[in-house]
């Protein structure tokens, strides 16, 4: 809809410019939706922002609040680190054991030796992971490496018995 208007410039000329109107935008129904004329009970003039529940789908939303860390149960980082790279060598050695194991497999092991070697890595690795499990504890993260450790030496024995 274009309409002629009159309109005076910054030098005091008036001008004829066609202006551009634009139907009236009504304001977006958002909240709770309207309430009939008979609920008269709590009519209100005064309009009230949107409860959270009540925002539209495509509404942006603001992000949660972050929680904080942990204060008491986390580890210290140090200790998680020491962990972490003690693990990754019994992983290291104990892959390397492994395809020992399996070479004298292959070469003709006795009867007893690969459900014993079997159980020996199992045991290593459920007490290589348990340090993970156990990293808020004092010491006990360092037994169940050591636990590890032992169960790699035992591996090895058993190969050169073999």
């Amino acid at each position: 809809m274009t309409t002629q208007t009159s309109t005076t410039d910054h030098s005091g000329t008036a001008s004829d410019n066609p202006v551009r109107t634009a139907p009236p935008i009504s304001p977006p129904s958002v909240g709770n939706p309207p309430r009939s004329v008979s609920d008269s009970s709590e009519l209100s003039i005064v309009h009230r922002p949107p409860a959270a529940d009540d925002a539209p789908y495509d509404a942006p939303r603001a992000d949660p609040p972050r929680q904080a860390p942990l204060q008491g149960n986390a580890p210290r980082q140090r200790k998680l680190g020491a962990v972490s790279v003690i693990a990754l060598t019994e992983a290291l050695i104990g892959l390397l054991v492994g395809f020992a194991a399996l070479i004298q497999i292959i070469a003709g092991a006795p009867g007893w030796f690969e459900p014993t070697i079997i159980a020996v890595g199992l045991a290593g690795t459920a007490l290589t992971a348990t340090a993970f499990i156990t990293i808020q504890h004092r010491w006990l993260p360092w037994a169940m490496l050591g636990g590890g450790g032992v169960a790699l030496i035992t591996a090895i024995a058993i190969i050169s018995a073999a």
